[in-house]
């Protein structure tokens, strides 16, 4: 069934699959992998059209998959009630990549990456899902997710593309873009700014836990609770009681909101990700809550761009934070004309000794993500970004002062080799650090659960508010 933005019922769909599932590595098949466009991606282009004020259209490749070319000799039986006569014993000889085939993707995307290069578009090296061209101070990009593209530019480039693109495939044109991968889009030529939100998702992720009713909370952790493997079940009567309880459903459920559209719930997620294996009711019912939270905040949208022109990171850790085994954890939010683009919130796979060392592991973990965000934008933007230094912020003087001071000191002689690489990525000036306060400091909300009124102002900060 697919869907609009409004959650209204556009089409009914039905198509025949291959049982990939029997294919054989080797004989059947070899390589799988497919790129998509990543969500920074995505965001970053809303947000530079945001800035220039375009507005991206939206297409769609009809059964995409069928245009791929199948390299592999493969045999498929006939679909039951379509062999003629006398012919039962037949079996078809596959030619296209048919829906189902563990290759099909791969092949789809040579397909769609052979026409983009026909048409003179130039693929990023940091993202191979994302095309772009530029004829003198004319722009174009093109991000594609599987079948869905997103076409952003200025209109001299983008409508021949839009005809060329046509007269390759059989498309369907969305015109200007208001929905695209189940995240409702909208545009605001008076402020330059770009509004995502996922409105169905939260309604329907609260439909299928039974949650529609559910009194809404103003903060998807509580605050002064903590939870532990304690609250795991310890018997099998309590094991058994939590057996069809679907907390790993729910958790997935809210991870693609965390990653696309609300990263207000990215640190509550991560949290409730520690106890997969083995939940118990109070994580369930801390679980629930973030629900319960995100129907209070429904109608919240990530809003991308309106600010000062330009890509800022922002870092922090809570030091020591997990109850069990003493990790810490480490966040960070890059903002791009003001809107967030790009976070994270995730546990330390090591034990830092002192908040000192927590902050200097968080800064080397943002500063991985703030040189490949410089590279994409050199490719989606223009090359000279890709030359500039990125602003990254922390709360932590002690920090900033280690990655400036090569000097060796016995306190830090323990951190591993590879933390040590944000010191040259600041020697050669790919990124530059300074300090912030930590009440100003918005990946805070990262790291640890927070009061209302601290949560609301940080999550303003990069965009989480009313379009």
């Amino acid at each position: 069934i697919k869907r609009d933005e409004h959650g209204a019922i556009t089409k009914y769909k039905a198509r025949l699959v291959a049982q990939g599932f029997s294919q054989k590595p080797g004989i059947d098949f070899n390589e799988t992998f497919a790129p998509v466009a990543k969500l920074q991606s995505i965001r970053i282009a809303l947000t530079y059209a945001a800035r220039k004020g375009w507005t991206p259209i939206q297409m769609d490749v009809d059964s995409a998959y069928l245009n791929g070319e199948l390299e592999e000799v493969i045999y498929m039986r006939q679909p039951p009630g379509s062999a003629r006569a006398g012919e039962e014993r037949l079996v078809c000889r596959l030619k296209k990549t048919l829906y189902g085939l563990k290759q099909a993707g791969r092949c789809w995307y040579h397909t769609l990456a052979g026409a983009m290069e026909g048409l003179t578009l130039v693929r990023a090296e940091a993202d191979h899902a994302v095309f772009f061209k530029r004829v003198r101070d004319l722009e174009l990009m093109v991000t594609t997710s599987v079948d869905d593209l997103m076409v952003v530019g200025d209109p001299p480039l983008v409508e021949p593309f839009r005809r060329e693109i046509k007269k390759r495939f059989r498309m369907k044109d969305g015109g200007d873009i208001h929905w695209i991968l189940n995240i409702e889009v909208q545009f605001n030529s008076l402020t330059k700014t770009a509004g995502m939100r996922q409105l169905n998702a939260i309604e329907a992720l609260a439909a299928r836990f039974n949650m529609e009713d559910a009194h809404p909370v103003a903060t998807p952790l509580d605050p002064n609770a903590r939870l532990t493997r304690e609250h795991c079940p310890k018997t099998e009567a309590e094991a058994a009681a939590m057996a069809d309880v679907p907390y790993r459903q729910l958790i997935g459920s809210l991870m693609y909101l965390a990653v696309a559209t609300r990263p207000d719930i990215s640190y509550a997620v991560q949290y409730h990700s520690q106890w997969l294996e083995n939940p118990g009711r109070a994580h369930w019912e801390s679980a629930k809550r973030v629900v319960r939270y995100l129907l209070g905040t429904k109608n919240q949208w990530l809003v991308l761009g309106g600010g000062e022109p330009g890509l800022i990171g922002y870092t922090d850790a809570d030091w020591g934070s997990s109850m069990d085994a003493r990790h810490s954890v480490s966040g960070y939010v890059f903002t791009l004309d003001g809107g967030a683009v790009s976070w994270s919130a995730k546990k330390q796979n090591v034990i830092a000794l002192s908040t000192t060392e927590a902050e200097y592991i968080a800064i080397t973990h943002a500063a991985k993500e703030a040189i490949w965000l410089r590279a994409l934008l050199g490719d989606m933007i223009h090359p000279d970004l890709a030359r500039a230094p990125v602003r990254m912020f922390c709360d932590n003087k002690s920090a900033l002062a280690l990655v400036r001071d090569n000097t060796f000191h016995p306190r830090t002689k323990h951190i591993d080799i590879r933390y040590h690489w944000i010191r040259e990525a600041v020697e050669r000036g790919k990124i530059t650090l300074e300090y912030l306060q930590t009440a100003r400091m918005p990946a805070d909300t990262f790291t640890k659960p927070l009061a209302r009124a601290r949560l609301n102002s940080l999550v303003e900060m990069i965009g989480v508010r009313a379009l």
